[in-house]
């Protein structure tokens, strides 16, 4: 617990600083609705958007956003915020979890740390603790974020079901955090383990978008994570993607214990 607290605190200028532009940027987001929520350009704007683009942010299908001229502000949270908001904490994932080993390592702090009566999984479960309570916590403030820009305007959306799409996103990004640890537990060089984090994570959000380009080997899509994400069905009726969150979570659990198994076993003579 010592060690978990002290990761929180060590990374508290991280957590500041990312807990204050995702608070920023989904009040502006929210706050911005009605000022284009009945504009024409906006409409004409959507309209031209391609299906492929609409599929890779999840407002694919034919939906109608806008009811009497009034543009429907699920749809609108979801292309402007929260279509993005897990690339952005992908990001975040993979510069941290990405070095959560091979940096102590670079540092020459893994061999400090060890010393101490601390197992070798407990280091790992301590620090990838810590991180997703940062990000449960991001994730709190932008769902803060939303309610209030929506408040102040008089607008509402079912929190609930705001919620479940934040749930939703933070599954996602425990599965990256869990593959990005584990890369980190292979490789002792955070130049490396960062590098291939980042091309495993880019490659996956590139996929997501090429998925109307493969024809017959569309079914390629499933290997990306973020194809999974349905985002506007969550915020606009509450559905959630079971076969998703099945994926989500048995990925990260599998890379989680991969990375333990590795970890333990490794020679540290590096």
């Amino acid at each position: 617990m010592l060690l978990y607290f002290s990761t929180i605190k060590l990374s508290r200028t991280a957590l500041i600083t990312w807990s204050i532009i995702i608070w920023i940027y989904s009040f502006l987001v929210a706050y911005m609705y009605n000022s284009i929520k009945d504009t024409t350009e906006m409409e004409n704007l959507i309209d031209v958007i391609p299906d492929h683009l609409k599929a890779a942010m999840g407002t694919a299908g034919d939906i109608d956003v806008f009811i009497d001229g009034i543009m429907d502000p699920n749809y609108f949270i979801t292309q402007e915020y929260l279509a993005w908001l897990p690339l952005m904490l992908a990001i975040f994932s993979v510069f941290y979890c990405g070095g959560i080993i091979s940096r102590e390592a670079e540092r020459g702090t893994l061999d400090l740390l060890l010393s101490q009566p601390l197992a070798r999984k407990n280091l790992i479960l301590c620090k990838l603790a810590a991180f997703l309570t940062m990000v449960i916590l991001l994730l709190i403030f932008s769902c803060i974020g939303i309610s209030l820009g929506l408040l102040i305007i008089g607008t509402s959306i079912n929190i609930v079901h705001l919620f479940l799409a934040h749930i939703t996103i933070g599954l996602l990004i425990f599965s990256v955090s869990a593959y990005c640890t584990l890369l980190s537990c292979i490789s002792m060089d955070p130049r490396h383990s960062i590098a291939y984090a980042g091309a495993i994570t880019s490659g996956m959000y590139i996929l997501n978008f090429m998925v109307p380009t493969l024809g017959s080997f569309k079914w390629v899509a499933n290997l990306s994570l973020f194809h999974h994400l349905n985002i506007f069905n969550t915020l606009s009726s509450g559905t959630t993607n079971w076969n998703g969150s099945v994926v989500y979570i048995s990925t990260g659990a599998l890379c989680l214990v991969l990375a333990l198994l590795i970890f333990e076993r490794r020679d540290l003579n590096y």
